[in-house]
């Protein structure tokens, strides 16, 4: 755990970045892949909507110690 003064750490970030795709209402959101390094958080897998896709992309955006966001998200059309 981090103080308040400090960054939090990657896995922290990315913890963090899960929690807030798990309370989406939607369960692919809850699984998609994503990592986090140096606060940058790259994105993988597939949506069935742009819609989705974006709501993935601004839920991350809100973590704290997110600095970037690397999407490589696919849509299903």
């Amino acid at each position: 755990m981090t103080d308040l003064n400090s960054n939090p750490s990657d896995h922290e970030v990315e913890d963090r970045v899960k929690v807030a795709l798990s309370r989406l209402e939607f369960p692919c959101l809850k699984r998609l892949p994503v990592r986090v390094s140096d606060g940058i958080a790259f994105f993988e897998g597939r949506v069935p909507t742009f819609h989705q896709r974006q709501l993935a992309i601004h839920a991350c955006q809100r973590v704290a110690g997110v600095k970037e966001v690397v999407d490589a998200i696919e849509v299903d059309l």
